[in-house]
């Protein structure tokens, strides 16, 4: 075994996009059913209201600031003529839901990642904007 992993057919890719993007909706829906019908005070000083809430606010937090991480250290490996556009997910992490931004950018990466690869049968790859592919 060479250590090398072949890479995954676009059928797969598309399926495992579709899914993230699922996902991606489900949990913007999901948040922001509950943010919008909120008609408390605080709302931020209503994510410490007791130890149960104070342990998930702080896990999403945490949760986010990894993710800003990933995000900027994972758009320099995106193919693609904008990887600047991976920066975006910073925000729609912490002002949308983390449940959101995520999975799209997961799915968004995956079809991007399958447009670079190369087409075994020409020896191109099989984005029209060349070997940079996706994101753009």
């Amino acid at each position: 075994m060479t250590g090398t992993r072949s890479p995954r057919p676009a059928r797969h890719a598309r399926i495992a996009a579709g899914l993230y993007f699922a996902f991606a909706l489900t949990g913007l829906v999901g948040t922001w059913f509950f943010n919008l019908t909120y008609a408390g005070g605080s709302y931020l000083a209503d994510w410490f209201a007791n130890r149960a809430s104070s342990s998930l606010a702080v896990d999403l937090i945490v949760i986010g600031v990894v993710l800003s991480v990933f995000y900027v250290r994972e758009r320099n490996s995106l193919p693609g003529h904008r990887p600047h556009l991976a920066l975006l997910f910073i925000p729609l992490t912490f002002l949308v839901a983390a449940s959101f931004a995520l999975p799209l950018f997961l799915g968004l990466r995956e079809l991007a990642l399958t447009q670079s690869l190369p087409n075994p049968n020409h020896g191109q790859t099989p984005n029209a904007h060349g070997p940079g592919g996706g994101w753009s």
